[in-house]
C-alpha cells in the first residue's frame, strides 16, 4: 500500500499546509496573481478586471477550503483543491458581468448630464461566454498553484522499528552458539 494512503479509513491521507502557511498562501497568492499579470501588462483595464476576478476566486477558494478541513473533510488530492478553486472561479466569472453592467449603471447614473446611454439589461449574458473563456483558465491555474504551492502530500505516520541496545545481538552479553555447517 502505498505510504501515502491511510490504512485504516481506506482514503488517501490530507493534504497538509506548508508550514509556515502564512507566508506560502502568500507565496501563492504572489505567484498565482503575478504570472497573469505579467501576461496581461498592456491590456489595461481587462487585465484588473481579471486580476480583481483572479483575487476573489483565489480567496473563495481558501475560504472554502478552511470551510471543508473545519468540518472534517480536508482535501486529500491536489484534485481537490484544484476543483475548490475551479467551481468558485466560475462563479466569479460569472458574476463579473453582473458587477460590471452594476458599475457601468452607477457611472451613467452619476454622469447623468451626457444622456442615457441605453446599456442593454442582456449585457452579462452577452459577456458570459468572455467571462468564462478567461476565468476558467485562470482559475485552474489559481488552483494548480495553490495546490502545488502551498499544500504538501499528507502521509500516515509509520512507526520504525529499530532494534534497541539492549535488543541488539552484538551488545549481548550471552554466549554466542558456534555456526553450523549444514552443507554436508
Amino acid at each position: 500500500m502505498p505510504k501515502h494512503l491511510d490504512e485504516t479509513e481506506g482514503r488517501e491521507a490530507p493534504l497538509l499546509w506548508r508550514q509556515p502557511a502564512y507566508l506560502w498562501i502568500a507565496f501563492a497568492l504572489a505567484l498565482g496573481l503575478g504570472v497573469p499579470a505579467l501576461i496581461l501588462r498592456q491590456e489595461g483595464g481587462f487585465a484588473q478586471l481579471a486580476l480583481l476576478t483572479g483575487a476573489i476566486g483565489f480567496l473563495a477558494a481558501l475560504i472554502s477550503l478552511a470551510v471543508a478541513a473545519a468540518m472534517g473533510r480536508p482535501p486529500a488530492s491536489r484534485r481537490e483543491v484544484m476543483l475548490h478553486a475551479l467551481w468558485l472561479g466560475v462563479l466569479a466569472a460569472l458574476a463579473s458581468p453582473i458587477a460590471f453592467q452594476a458599475l457601468l449603471n452607477a457611472v451613467e447614473g452619476v454622469e447623468g448630464a451626457s444622456g442615457p446611454v441605453g446599456l442593454s439589461p442582456m449585457l452579462p449574458l452577452a459577456l458570459w461566454p468572455l467571462a468564462l473563456f478567461v476565468g476558467l483558465p485562470m482559475s485552474l491555474f489559481y488552483g494548480l498553484i495553490l495546490s502545488f504551492v502551498a499544500f504538501k502530500r499528507g502521509a500516515i505516520e509509520h512507526k520504525i522499528m529499530t532494534l534497541s541496545d539492549a535488543d541488539d545481538p552484538a551488545y549481548s552479553t550471552a554466549p554466542i552458539a558456534p555456526a553450523v555447517d549444514d552443507r554436508f
